[in-house]
């Protein structure tokens, strides 16, 4: 069995010092942290198979914002309270830092019994559907009130919970603020925000509209008054205005602040991204399995794997993400191990993940230099 070591160093993310922010002459967090759980293999319901790329682009884009991330796929239902839980424990005490929850997958809104306000869950992978086995359902999905115990267990100052699925019957007042001159003002209060990408019955479709319109938010484009920030009052009226028109008014998100007045008067901000250009060429040494674009890097450590795939000499590939020690190593892996088990020659292509580029949000610059041969 081949073991190869990649060092890629990349121009994709600024690396943060202690203080998120602190290049800006306003220090708006202490810490970033961000926990993104993908459910896409589910036992029950229809799968999501999109859902695996969704939260790749999810966790490249804020640790580009300074997050550290932790990733969780597939939980079951204790899986995912001890992913809030865990995380919550871990980072939630820190009063200044901002926290950031995304989960992507299926949701569902239920009616009680007899009558009361509806209410909407989010579904780990072993949810029964609830017109079958409504009792168990019930059990095993996250209700929006276990999430409202999560937000109010926290300490620090700004937490949003991002929701890429559908449903209704929240635990937040939707909102529809105008946004104050004073960046300072709305990062000073506390509070707790959610997005949800869609209401009651509405379908998220697999290849998620939401997903790639919410980085390109934070990226900047829900900059409405151009002030270089994003808060997520803007991101909220960036994602109900072109969410509903890229789907074709399919899908309608919500958006709002809980509802609680000690934790409703703040604004979860992001910095705008600034518009950067990839460098022309990559610098690399092939003896040392070496590439470098720029200051940055990422390593990871492959054992190959039989499996079948069908790749040519000509399509040897590979996408090398950024932090690749962390949870993004396993979708670099795959892609590594299926192509060493057609026993070609062994020079790999190598994609590097460098840029985002101006009116091309998702499509990242490549360079398909070096070719690496041991």
């Amino acid at each position: 069995m081949k073991k190869h070591t990649i060092l890629i160093l990349t121009f994709f993310v600024v690396s943060f010092s202690n203080l998120a922010f602190a290049n800006d002459s306003t220090q708006l967090y202490s810490n970033s942290h961000a926990l993104i759980i993908g459910a896409s293999n589910y036992q029950h319901l229809k799968k999501l198979p999109g859902v695996k790329e969704d939260v790749l682009k999810v966790q490249i884009a804020l640790e580009a914002k300074g997050f550290q991330v932790d990733t969780v796929l597939n939980p079951d239902n204790k899986a995912l309270e001890k992913a809030f839980d865990d995380f919550i424990s871990k980072y939630g005490g820190d009063k200044n830092a901002r926290l950031l929850f995304y989960f992507a997958g299926h949701g569902h809104t239920l009616m009680p019994q007899y009558g009361g306000e509806k209410m909407g869950y989010i579904l780990p992978v072993n949810t029964p559907s609830p017109v079958n086995d409504r009792s168990n359902f019930m059990k095993l999905a996250m209700s929006m009130k276990r999430i409202e115990e999560y937000a109010l267990r926290i300490d620090s100052k700004h937490a949003l919970f991002v929701f890429d699925a559908c449903f209704s019957g929240t635990i937040f007042n939707v909102t529809r603020d105008i946004v104050p001159e004073d960046i300072s003002y709305k990062t000073i209060k506390p509070v707790r925000q959610f997005i949800s990408s869609g209401t009651k019955d509405e379908i998220v479709p697999d290849k998620s509209i939401f997903c790639e319109l919410f980085i390109e938010g934070i990226e900047g484009k829900a900059d409405l008054i151009k002030d270089g920030y994003v808060t997520v009052s803007e991101l909220g009226n960036y994602l109900e205005s072109n969410v509903t028109k890229y789907s074709g008014n399919t899908q309608h998100p919500q958006y709002g602040k809980i509802n609680n007045p000690n934790l409703d008067k703040g604004d979860f901000v992001f910095r705008a991204s600034k518009t950067s250009t990839a460098p022309n060429d990559l610098n690399y040494d092939p003896d040392a399995w070496l590439a470098t674009v720029k200051n940055k890097r990422a390593i990871i450590e492959t054992d190959t794997t039989a499996k079948n795939e069908k790749y040519t000499t000509d399509d040897w590939t590979i996408l090398v993400y950024l932090d690749g020690d962390n949870n993004l190593e396993e979708f670099a892996i795959d892609d590594l191990n299926e192509m060493e088990s057609v026993q070609l020659p062994d020079n790999i292509n190598v994609i590097v993940q460098i840029d985002r580029v101006d009116g091309h949000d998702y499509s990242m610059v490549i360079g398909r230099e070096p070719v690496f041969t041991k």
